[in-house]
């Protein structure tokens, strides 16, 4: 199967962000500004965990590492996101003075 997705990277080593680059540019990925990447991924089964294992073999992330998934749902076809490696940090429009 074949579906778009989002990606979206805030990795702390240069040689990760490398890395994700040439995995990008071999499935003529587009950058969409701000770490954010969107490009058709073809997988087997299961988008997620695919893509998931995929990267994490390729990237070996870092603690602190965060990439973030947008996709479209294949239950119920809703556009939905969800974090592979890393998770929410604090708002900055948040911050506390």
């Amino acid at each position: 199967m074949r579906d778009r997705i989002w990606i979206s990277a805030d990795l702390g080593n240069g040689q990760t962000y490398q890395a994700l680059h040439r995995w990008l540019a071999s499935r003529d990925a587009k950058e969409c500004g701000g770490g954010l990447f969107t490009l058709f991924y073809e997988y087997q089964r299961e988008l997620v965990s695919e893509l998931k294992n995929e990267l994490a073999e390729l990237l070996r992330p870092d603690p602190g590492d965060r990439i973030y998934l947008i996709y479209k749902d294949p239950e119920d076809g809703e556009v939905t996101g969800l974090f592979l490696f890393g998770e929410r940090g604090p708002s900055p429009w948040h911050k506390t003075h």
